[in-house]
């Protein structure tokens, strides 16, 4: 009987991996945006017809998800990234001075290693291989074991796909044998140039001997204030459509509701209308002890599953048309597992006296678990606006707008994205939506000046002398004249 050690297996093929990205790399270093191009447009064509196939994969694999509304974010990402980062240049020439001489020169980061989330793990893959692709970037692909099989499916045919339209062997390649240790092989390796982690909690505190750029995004606890100027019924209807969507497991979903003691029964009664249900004091206790055990990666059984789902498997009676799980509390308690951040359709419920008093709540909330990279509020009030987008250590702070698409530059004027920098929760390098630039960096090419043609007298070395009587006497008669 032989014995086949995983660990060996997973840092060997890690090390291959690696190597064989590398000599991709040194080609991709030649290739004009040109040719990048239409190895990305071909890309996004065959995905945008094969994509729901590997969707309709991983949504059952993980268990994680609604397939519908998955496959309606593909298509926009695949759409916005065609129209927005398809037409534009991020590698070699960038911008010619006036004289016609370069001024600048857009490079690769180098081989990219990408940490992928088991939630809506497809479309988190496509758009960070394609943002790869675009940029002649080499990357290597580590998988969530929860969607193993899917995520392997998807990276094989774009292996094959991306070699057979002109790009070296190894540009895209993808982890089989998955293991901490050869995952951190690969992070620490020194070649590796970047890391592009998904919310992948297990590697964030990870320490490198190499040090590289890592681009950390994840889903937060988003914060949303209505405010008594708003829109009530728009802003409910674009709660209860953002934090469903996908079962509650996008980057920037609302999970907190704050509102004010004024608007507070208007925005209960609109929020049922749109369809969530505001749970009793035994439904809860009956959510929570499905929640078992609490924490972030805790109680992944709940993860992604509809509200409707979420209540029979807890014993909970709701309306068939349920969208959405409210709780109302009244504190913030660090034991409270409505802190923690909750990936499923669940909106906790605040409620204040003025906006104020909401300011201070959003705040207690963003700084209590350290992670909400995004706030929304709900406002016709410009004052109040401007205040919460001065005081919050957010990132982002969405104004009327549905957060989960919002965030992600879908409807609103953020740059497009499926991964929201994570900086302001602790993570990564950068608190920007993660684009095709952030994976280059800029040479910048600079010329000597032509010395001004200024010609200066040399100062005088010659040192005064004290006036003499005779030379005062002369100097007053010349002034009296």
């Amino acid at each position: 009987m032989s014995f086949i050690d995983k660990d060996l297996q997973s840092i060997q093929e890690a090390r291959i991996l690696i190597e064989q990205a590398s000599v991709a790399q040194t080609m991709l270093l030649e290739y004009p945006q040109s040719l990048l191009d239409r190895v990305t447009g071909v890309a996004i064509q065959e995905l945008t017809k094969i994509g729901p196939t590997f969707l309709e994969k991983a949504v059952q694999e993980s268990k994680y998800g609604n397939l519908i509304d998955e496959s309606t974010l593909l298509n926009r990402v695949l759409t916005s990234f065609s129209e927005d980062y398809l037409p534009e240049t991020y590698v070699g020439i960038l911008t010619y001075g006036t004289d016609g001489k370069v001024l600048e020169i857009g490079v690769p980061l180098g081989i990219t290693v990408i940490l992928l989330p088991a939630e809506n793990t497809i479309v988190n893959a496509i758009f960070s291989i394609l943002t790869c692709l675009k940029t002649g970037n080499a990357c290597v692909v580590v998988p969530h074991k929860r969607a193993l099989s899917a995520t392997q499916d998807i990276l094989s045919y774009l292996e094959r796909l991306v070699e057979e339209n002109g790009l070296p062997r190894g540009s895209v390649s993808c982890v089989s044998h998955l293991s901490d240790e050869g995952v951190l092989t690969l992070l620490d390796h020194p070649q590796t140039a970047a890391v592009i982690n998904i919310g992948n909690l297990n590697y964030t505190d990870t320490p490198l001997k190499n040090s590289k750029p890592i681009f950390y995004g994840g889903t937060g606890s988003t914060p949303v204030f209505i405010e008594k100027t708003a829109n009530i019924q728009q802003a409910c209807q674009q709660i209860v459509t953002s934090r469903s969507f996908d079962n509650g497991i996008l980057a920037g979903a609302e999970q907190y509701l704050i509102t004010e003691a004024l608007i507070a029964q208007q925005v209960k009664e609109e929020l049922i209308r749109q369809g969530a249900y505001f749970m009793t004091q035994e439904d809860e206790v009956k959510l929570l002890e499905l929640m078992k055990p609490y924490g972030t990666e805790g109680c992944s059984e709940v993860v992604g599953q509809s509200a409707v789902n979420l209540a029979f498997r807890a014993g909970m009676t709701v309306p068939a048309t349920t969208k959405l799980l409210v709780s109302e509390q009244n504190y913030i308690l660090t034991e409270n597992p409505y802190t923690d951040e909750l990936k499923f359709p669940i909106l906790v419920f605040y409620l204040e006296p003025d906006w104020l008093r909401a300011c201070e709540k959003c705040l207690e909330l963003l700084k209590e678990k350290r992670n909400g990279h995004s706030l929304v509020i709900h406002s016709k009030n410009e004052d109040v606006i401007e205040e919460f987008a001065l005081k919050k250590p957010v990132a982002r702070v969405l104004v009327n707008a549905p957060a989960t698409f919002a965030s992600m530059g879908l409807g609103s004027n953020l740059n497009m994205t499926v991964i929201l920098g994570g900086l302001t929760i602790g993570h990564g390098v950068t608190a920007k939506n993660i684009t095709p630039k952030e994976l280059t960096y800029i040479r910048q090419i600079g010329y000597e000046k032509a010395a001004p043609n200024v010609t200066t007298k040399s100062a005088s070395t010659t040192i005064p002398q004290e006036p003499t009587i005779d030379g005062l006497i002369k100097m007053l008669k010349e002034l009296a004249k």
